[in-house]
């Protein structure tokens, strides 16, 4: 191959070689837009949300930020940094919520991303929520002519306050609310709603318009309800004034869109329409008609009939026959009596003949009245006629007395008078009956060995006395006794109650001696001095030192009783019913050593833990790959420069720090993110490479 040819050769290599490397590149950038798109398709942004409203310079009770889908996402990772100052963001457990803790110091709306991984699906797409933590001054909230439910003076930006304008004055009706300052009302037109607090001082007003009203004017009549002003839809009571002379009512006319609710009815109501309006009375000539008037059992004293309607009539009725007395008139067609229980009484006539009759009944039999006096009627039926049985029973004993017997201020007859409970057979009269009472003797109680708590006597027969035996030193109660009969509630008790005979009586307590048992303290001293004790004593020990390398342990009993506590060295001991020995016991004293490596991911160390007085153990520290083991510390001291450490005669806690440094050539750990995915594309690039270099030499060798 001459120069020119090999010259020709070159250009054309270089040139397929440019075209190669063009194709490679762009399959490279083609790959990582594959990528980029496969990564978009993981990821959503949401809308940004706003969390509720906290107050600036307080401490946060509640402020928590939920998972979308708590089901299905979980906190992967912040996008953004949280800088609301005095405030911290706390990641749940679960990674299910966050929660924001502190005392925000700055008022402002503080932004922050959480990127949310779906873990329901293989491929863990993610979403990034956009938040808003405010934080906000408290503000003012004047609420004129309503109120807040439950009553709120301060609120935040934001918060959602139910309203309630004032009840109308008379003929008012509320209209809207007003004011806000760029707060909003869930219905401004309705008097109970809710107001959702703007970032300002603000006030709110409820504002009340007059009432539409109108007159009403009634002619030839009156208006019974009075009114000035009515409203539409109003029921008024109406009445036409009395016909003149030879007229009669017809009916009411109506100049108005108004209901009347009788038209013929000269008293009747009439309903409002959305004007004023006027309503008259209307009369017609009357015709003259006369009726015939008969009395039954009586007299017609006005004697003047035939009679026009209305007429006014005076009549009597005729003495009544003997044992009965006048009941009441009767018509036999209508028209009206003054009183119609009356003898004598006037009748309006009606529009018709008529007959009245005097009606008369049996005289019923003569009654009297029975008064109790410190007692009871318990037949409850009188007066009462003559010889009426009626069931009688004094009232509760006064105290101190017993019941006598009953007496009566007018005769009749008791069928026992003896008893509390009898019967009384009523006089002809009224009468009184009073129970009579008489004094109980008291007698003295006297109570030996004890008290009498009541502190009463003498005392009535069978009261009830409290007692309580007081028992000497080194006794203890047995029973009572009385001296002259009573009942003890229970003899064997200390407190009881006695209940008096009807006589003086002593009671007296009877004690039997207490045995006392010995103590004997076993390593430990008996601060009471005392034995021997009777059961129950509180006993003051104190256990005796402890042996060098023990420490104090607990109390022992070898026969019951009971220590306050029996772990702690000076306590009380109770005595048991019987000879008792204590013991104190002891346990070797143990110390505290731990190990811990500096840095932790530089290596482990074993043997520490818990170690008796005075023995001893080893604490072995190994290095992790890419470090050595340097030195043992404790403080700020170097105790040890050998990987294995003995720690002998230990006698107090220990805290060992083993400490490690890095090898020569230890690489920093890469980057964590999608390595996976960028190994994926290099590996493609460089098996391309390959490609166009294997191409490249075959292509050589064939020329």
């Amino acid at each position: 191959m001459n120069k020119e040819s090999r010259r020709k050769w070159r250009t054309k290599w270089l040139r397929q070689c440019t075209v190669l490397a063009v194709m490679t590149g762009i399959l490279f950038i083609a790959g990582m837009a594959v990528h980029a798109q496969e990564q978009d398709t993981q990821k959503q942004t949401l809308t940004t949300q706003k969390l509720p409203s906290v107050e600036v310079n307080k401490a946060i009770t509640s402020c928590k930020v939920d998972s979308p889908d708590p089901e299905k996402y979980l906190m992967d990772e912040y996008k953004t940094e949280f800088k609301a100052e005095g405030c911290t963001i706390a990641i749940d457990d679960s990674s299910q919520f966050l929660t924001i803790a502190g005392t925000p110091a700055k008022v402002g709306d503080y932004k922050f991303s959480v990127i949310w991984a779906d873990t329901s699906s293989e491929d863990q797409p993610e979403i990034t929520v956009d938040y808003v933590f405010r934080v906000r001054k408290m503000r003012n909230l004047t609420i004129k002519k309503g109120q807040s439910v439950p009553d709120k003076k301060t609120c935040l930006e934001g918060d959602v306050i139910s309203i309630v304008a004032d009840e109308p004055e008379e003929n008012y009706d509320f209209d809207d609310w007003t004011g806000g300052k760029g707060g909003t009302f869930a219905d401004e037109h309705n008097p109970s709603t809710t107001f959702t607090m703007p970032d300002a001082d603000t006030t709110i007003t409820a504002t009340y318009k007059k009432e539409q009203t109108y007159t009403l004017t009634v002619k030839d009549g009156t208006d019974n309800t009075g009114g000035e002003d009515y409203r539409e839809g109003d029921t008024v009571s109406i009445s036409a004034d009395p016909a003149p002379e030879g007229s009669v009512f017809k009916e009411w006319e109506n100049d108005g869109s108004g209901t009347i609710e009788d038209p013929a009815s000269a008293t009747t109501t009439y309903t409002m329409p959305p004007s004023d309006a006027t309503v008259k009375a209307a009369y017609e000539k009357a015709q003259t008609l006369e009726f015939q008037l008969s009395v039954v059992n009586g007299t017609d004293n006005t004697n003047a009939g035939p009679y026009q309607e209305n007429a006014q009539i005076s009549i009597s009725a005729a003495e009544a026959p003997g044992g009965q007395t006048f009941r009441e008139w009767t018509s036999s067609n209508g028209g009206s009596f003054a009183d119609s229980a009356q003898e004598s009484t006037t009748f309006t006539m009606p529009a018709g003949n008529v007959t009245l009759t005097a009606a008369y009944e049996a005289e019923a039999p003569k009654t009297y009245t029975l008064t109790m006096a410190n007692g009871t009627d318990n037949t409850m039926e009188g007066p009462y006629v003559k010889d009426t049985k009626v069931s009688i029973t004094a009232a509760a004993l006064p105290e101190g007395q017993k019941f006598k017997e009953w007496i009566s201020s007018n005769g009749g007859t008791f069928e026992d008078s003896k008893k509390e409970s009898t019967n009384f057979s009523m006089p002809a009269g009224d009468a009184t009956v009073t129970a009579t009472y008489e004094a109980l003797p008291k007698f003295n109680l006297t109570v030996a060995g004890g008290t009498d708590n009541t502190k009463g006597s003498p005392y009535l027969e069978g009261t009830k006395v409290s007692i309580t035996a007081a028992s000497p030193e080194g006794q203890k109660f047995k029973e009572w006794t009385s001296s002259n009969g009573g009942s003890f509630e229970d003899s064997k008790k200390e407190n009881t109650n006695f209940s008096m005979p009807a006589g003086d009586v002593t009671v007296t307590a009877v004690y039997e001696v207490l045995p006392k048992y010995t103590l004997t303290m076993s390593s430990g001293t008996d601060n009471t001095k005392g034995s021997p004790y009777l059961e129950g004593t509180k006993v003051s020990i104190t256990a005796a030192a402890a042996p060098v390398g023990e420490k104090f342990k607990e109390w022992t009993s070898n026969n019951g009783g009971t220590f306050e506590d029996s772990k702690k060295e000076n306590t009380t001991f109770t005595m048991p019913a019987g000879p008792v020995i204590v013991t104190a016991t002891y346990e070797a004293l143990t110390y505290t050593i731990t190990a811990a490596a500096s840095p932790p991911e530089a290596g482990t160390v074993t043997g520490a833990g818990k170690v008796m007085y005075h023995t001893k153990t080893t604490l072995t520290a190994t290095a992790k790959t890419g470090y050595k083991f340097s030195k043992w510390t404790e403080g700020n001291q170097t105790v040890g420069t050998e990987p294995t450490l003995a720690v002998e005669n230990v006698d107090r806690d220990h805290a060992y720090v083993a400490e490690f440094t890095k090898t020569a050539g230890t690489a920093s750990s890469a980057p964590t993110g999608d390595k996976n995915n960028i190994a994926k594309w290099i590996a493609i690039m460089a098996v391309a490479v390959v490609g166009v270099i294997i191409v490249l030499i075959v292509r050589k060798k064939k020329r």
